[in-house]
């Protein structure tokens, strides 16, 4: 049996066949009871055939979309197009079936014909706009909507026009393009109002109803909040008063305009959803509070968690009331209940914290890992208990002990956990010995984790060759996902800091630029870094055109611009540009005032750069002025401790504002310098000595002035032979360092070769 369309194309063509045979009587029968067909005088022209036969193509993929076959429409309908060209309803049809059929680039290209043939087709200017937003051409998506909007065929008092806005509003909002947005939002909301005067039938207006939200939204976002509380408010009418989400934006509306008391009106009707939103509840919290009814506050919550026990959320949450009030057994009592019914792991984190406040070190810990079982981020808890000394201290001391007594019952989770709290708690030792377990205990997945926060720690310790090996070995084997690949971003770059910690530049860079040719590795961070690469290395051009080049392609990031031109200075203090680097360091001053950190940093750079001049009233006047704003600061009592000893002046003082600086840091070698130098000007020399010699066996302190500092204290001494061995040991030090101070080689060199150093002032 023939096929449908085959047997419309068999007829069209005996009709068209007809007219060419010769007729008996000049008329042609068509079939009983049809009225009689004359003949033309003429035959049809080709184009009227070929529009005639498109039409029977056209009627045929009409049946056999309806019939369920598109593959067999779109087949026709290109038949029909072959044979008109022009046919803008052919178009109309095919650019769905297309886009149905996966022929997206093909869509595409049918519609731009189209919308050639009619600019003024809405509905074909609406299928662009479809295709485009599908493409991700957000931009051309909206052009065509508007465009649609403003056809002369469109009614804009009609479901078409109410559609059209909705698209419209998707598209805008989610561009972020809030003006057109709201446009849009005006007809909908006119829509909402009054569904007649756009001819909504009860179908359209349903549907119109469900972006109430949306519409209030973005009124919201666009700061017409007295627009948006008219949506909700109508979507209210609409709902006969039954309470709703819309309470729910009705309350932060007025929450937001300072409306407590219809806030908190609009919170009330909310809660008889039985809602889960937990910020409804916060937001709850702080009306009564800024109301100061906080005393009415968990009377309230219990009320409302008594009349919605399933609600966990809610119950935590009357939970962390309690612990606020210090009721710590109720609040531990509510959920143990609430974790048995709902088997809601955020629980555990409330235990936590009660056992913070009991000083419960065992059960904290347990609760702790257990909420990290749960997949709950105990980010913030940590960050308590490392600031709160005794706790820490007395976990990270159970945690050794039970390492070294039962080390099977200390599992991957429980060392990580211990190693972060120790990380922010600054116990780098303890951080690293808890980690280096965890990284024993972990999993292919869990290395790369725990090994990023242990070579990090080795980092702060100097511990540059096992922190390399343990980047290394992370990087081995390397996660593809997203969240592996920008881990693997951050290993790269923390193994590129321990590379050049240990003077290994090459192999620094090298880890930089396979960091930075990923995908994820396009981030000024680690250009910054290969800045300060070159800038540790010494190789200060390359520094600088590199640091140039990050001022230039990443200004919307402010933090590492700011970085980088505080690095910029300081490089071409490096390359004795002193005139450059102090105008840089003044105007870092002024643009950064607020941020005091980096203000000091540049006044700390700009005092040195001075010395170096040699205009030591300078730099002195800036370090006082920095310790009148913090009379605390150890480094700046060091540094204008050590410059008064230098100049021989307030002795007395200096003395007492560098061991206000030691006794910060015990283990600092250049604050003992400073210490012995000021009591050498002080004529203690025996004292200074030991001192200067503690400085020298501690890291860092094999430096040619602590060493030259030595040396003078024993020659002071008589002990001539002492001083001159120390000298010696400095010349050596200092020539054989990556860049000398041909100063410092100088005045060893005459020291070493006279047998005595030069007088100082006194």
């Amino acid at each position: 049996m023939l096929s449908l369309i085959a047997r419309l194309c068999v007829a069209f063509a005996a009709f068209v066949g007809a007219q060419d045979k010769p007729q008996e009587e000049g008329v042609l029968p068509r079939q009983p009871g049809d009225d009689v067909v004359k003949k033309l005088d003429k035959p049809l022209p080709d184009k009227t055939k070929n529009r005639i036969e498109a039409q029977s193509w056209f009627m045929a993929a009409k049946v056999e979309q309806r019939e369920g076959r598109p593959a067999k429409a779109y087949e026709a309908l290109e038949k029909a197009l072959e044979l008109d060209p022009s046919g803008v309803a052919i178009y109309r049809e095919m650019i769905p079936l297309a886009f149905g059929l996966g022929k997206t680039e093909e869509a595409a290209r049918l519609a731009a014909r189209a919308i050639e043939l009619d600019p003024d087709d809405y509905e074909i200017l609406q299928q662009l706009s479809m295709l485009s937003a599908g493409s991700g051409r957000m931009g051309d998506a909206i052009k065509y909507t508007e465009r649609a909007l403003e056809s002369e065929r469109l009614d804009k008092l009609s479901v078409g026009a109410v559609i059209l806005n909705r698209n419209l509003l998707r598209l805008a909002y989610q561009a972020g393009q809030l003006d057109k947005a709201t446009s849009a939002c005006d007809v909908l909301f006119d829509a909402l109002k009054d569904p007649q005067k756009y001819k909504l039938e009860a179908r359209a207006q349903r549907e119109l109803a469900q972006q109430t939200e949306l519409i209030g939204g973005v009124y919201a976002a666009s700061g017409k909040s007295d627009k948006a509380i008219a949506v909700f408010e109508e979507q209210a009418r609409v709902r006969g008063g039954r309470p709703g989400s819309h309470n729910y934006s009705l309350a932060r509306l007025y929450f937001v305009k300072r409306d407590p008391e219809n806030a908190e009106k609009q919170l009330l009707e909310y809660f008889k959803t039985k809602p889960r939103e937990m910020e409804a509840f916060q937001m709850y919290s702080q009306i009564l509070v800024g109301t100061d009814r906080k005393d009415e506050l968990l009377g309230n919550i219990e009320k409302l968690a008594d009349a919605d026990k399933r609600n966990a959320g809610l119950q935590y949450f009357l939970a962390d009331l309690y612990v606020e009030a210090k009721r710590l057994d109720d609040a531990e009592a509510v959920i143990k209940k609430t974790m048995r019914s709902s088997g809601n792991p955020a629980g555990y984190l409330g235990l936590a914290e009660i056992y913070r406040q009991q000083k419960n070190p065992k059960k904290l810990l347990k609760a702790l890992v257990n909420a990290q079982r749960g997949g709950i981020d105990t980010s913030p808890l940590i960050g308590r208990i490392a600031s709160d000394v005794e706790t820490a201290e007395a976990l990270l001391t159970d945690g050794k002990q039970m390492l070294e007594d039962d080390p099977e019952s200390m599992d991957y989770r429980t060392n990580y956990l211990l190693g972060r709290i120790a990380s922010i708690a600054n116990k780098t030792k303890e951080s690293i010995t808890f980690l280096r377990t965890a990284l024993q205990l972990g999993t292919a997945q869990q290395v790369p984790v725990v090994s990023l926060d242990l070579g990090t720690q080795l980092l702060f310790d100097d511990q540059y060759e096992e922190a390399t090996s343990v980047f290394e070995n992370a990087l081995k084997n390397p996660d593809n996902s997203q969240q592996g690949r920008q881990r693997t971003v951050f290993l790269l770059y923390r193994l590129a800091q321990a590379h050049e910690f240990a003077d290994n530049t090459e192999p620094a860079l090298k880890a930089l630029k396979k960091a930075q040719a990923m995908p994820e590795g396009d981030i000024p961070l680690l250009h910054y870094q290969e800045g300060w690469t070159y800038f540790h290395a010494q190789q200060t051009d390359k520094a600088e055109e590199k640091l140039q080049m990050v001022l230039a392609n990443y200004t919307g990031d402010p933090d590492t611009t700011m970085r980088t031109r505080v690095l910029l200075a300081s490089v071409h203090s490096q390359q004795r540009d002193f005139p450059t680097a102090i105008d840089e360091f003044e105007s870092i001053i002024r643009d950064y005032a607020r941020d005091k950190a980096t203000v000091r940093s540049a006044r700390m750079s700009l005092s040195s750069l001075y010395i170096s001049k040699g205009d030591q009233d300078k730099a002195e006047s800036i370090l006082e002025d920095v310790l009148k704003e913090d009379p605390e600061d150890p480094g700046v009592n060091n540094d204008l401790g050590y410059l008064y000893a230098d100049r021989g002046k307030k002795l007395e003082q200096a003395e007492a504002m560098i061991r206000k600086a030691v006794k910060s840091a015990p283990d600092n070698a250049a604050y003992l310098d400073s210490l012995g130098w000021v009591l050498f000007r002080r004529e203690k020399y025996r004292e200074a000595i030991e001192w200067l010699e503690k400085a020298i066996k501690l890291p860092g302190g094999e430096d040619a002035t602590i060493v030259e500092h030595l040396g003078d204290n024993f020659e002071q001494l008589g002990e001539k032979d002492e001083a001159l061995k120390n000298w010696k040991r400095a010349l050596k030090i200092e020539t054989g360092a990556p860049y000398p101070d041909e100063t410092v080689v100088n005045r060893l060199t005459k020291k070493v070769e006279t047998g005595k150093s030069e007088p100082t002032d006194k």
